[in-house]
């Protein structure tokens, strides 16, 4: 199921983050928004300096190995809202 969602949402979120205005001054790989049932759903963009783009949906439902730490990351959504989303240190 996750390929499924992986291979439909890609192009969808190019359109998204594309679409996102960033905030003067603030770094930001994407936008987060989340779901009636808890889901954090990231839009996220990485670049290169040598003009690779690639683009990522992931979905993390509560009880996922890494949603405690993705939710915060991300900090608190406002219900039907959006945030962006800050680059994760490298560890």
């Amino acid at each position: 199921m996750r390929e499924r969602w992986t291979a439909i949402g890609l192009p969808v979120a190019a359109l998204l983050i594309a679409a996102v205005q960033v905030p003067k001054g603030e770094e930001t790989i994407g936008v987060a928004t989340q779901e009636l049932d808890g889901t954090i759903v990231l839009e996220l963009r990485a670049t290169t300096d040598g003009g690779v783009i690639g683009d990522a949906l992931i979905r993390d439902r509560p009880g996922d190995r890494d949603y405690g730490t993705v939710a915060r990351h991300v900090g608190p959504i406002p219900q039907g809202g959006s945030v962006f989303v800050k680059p994760f240190r490298e560890r």
